[in-house]
């Protein structure tokens, strides 16, 4: 069956998008074949423009290569190479190690968030010194004061 030129282009498209991909990545045929549950000769048919994958290949692929179908299919995405080698890294952990390595992701999260938040009051007060610093004596008293009576305010 003849393709129109509609069909022409669109299967160029998805061919030169997924070569690209590939490239970026350092990913042969023979690799995402074997990633995506497939065979080799299906994604040479479909990287030369012969074929469109089929919905199940499509997504098998967009699995294998932990793309999104849009990115996928979108010519315009582009991929860091990085995020894909860790994913892959990561996939291929037990079940077990993917949530030990869940746990101190976050464990690690929070403990920079809290550095931050430590930090910046580090900062705050580092200032509000340096500020007291360059007030009057009267000045400070009235500060001091002040703190007294809010800290009482805060003990009733």
């Amino acid at each position: 069956m003849a393709k129109n030129d509609r069909e022409k282009q669109l299967y160029w498209d998805i061919s030169k998008h997924l070569s690209n991909v590939l490239d970026e990545m350092g990913i042969t045929t023979t690799e995402i074949a074997k990633r995506a549950n497939t065979t080799q000769p299906k994604i040479s048919l479909i990287r030369n423009g012969s074929q469109l994958p089929s919905m199940t290949t499509a997504v098998e692929l967009a699995r294998a290569l932990n793309l999104s179908l849009d990115e996928l299919y979108n010519p315009t995405a582009k991929f860091d190479k990085d995020s894909y080698e860790l994913s892959v890294l990561y996939n291929s952990l037990s079940s077990l190690a993917q949530e030990d390595l869940r746990r101190f992701a976050k464990y690690r999260v929070m403990a920079q968030n809290e550095k931050k938040s430590l930090s910046a009051s580090k900062s705050s007060v580092a200032n509000a010194l340096k500020k007291f610093d360059e007030l009057s004596s009267v000045a400070k008293l009235d500060v001091i004061q002040f703190i007294e009576y809010r800290h009482s305010q805060d003990q009733k």
